[in-house]
């Protein structure tokens, strides 16, 4: 028996016959517990105390209270975007038809199109997490 079904079986039903929400565990360690579940239909991350983790399920207040895991990408990249932008930085890149996009070299140049339209990229990407993980101590 691994020691994510022992945390599961040993336990009390979070909820008995009330709403619970299926979770999969993540990681375990000590009396906390990595779970993964669908919030709003988007997958979240959260770490609960172990015994509030029964048959692969999580009652909703104990997800709530539990304390949120990852970079919370969306409320720390802006993207202005527009389809026009698109449009305009593809042909920038020569990506005018789909022959030129399939092109060898068409894929890439059309990725680069979509970064510069977007304006992030991976040091972007790279700077964000370590001034977030600097701010609370995640590494």
């Amino acid at each position: 028996m691994t020691e994510e079904n022992e945390i599961q079986s040993q336990e009390e039903a979070p909820v008995p016959g009330g709403t619970v929400v299926p979770v999969r565990v993540v990681r375990a360690q000590g009396h906390a517990v990595l779970v993964e579940y669908l919030q709003d239909n988007r997958l979240a991350r959260r770490v609960v105390p172990a015994g509030t983790i029964v048959d692969g399920a999580c009652a909703p207040a104990a997800l709530s209270e539990g304390v949120a895991y990852g970079i919370p990408w969306a409320e720390l990249v802006t993207l202005a975007a527009t389809a026009e932008l698109l449009e305009e930085n593809l042909h920038i890149a020569g990506i005018w038809t789909p022959g030129d996009l399939a092109a060898p070299r068409g894929a890439q140049a059309a990725l680069g199109a979509l970064q510069k339209t977007y304006g992030i990229d991976l040091s972007n990407l790279i700077l964000i997490a370590n001034h977030y993980g600097g701010r609370h101590g995640n590494r």
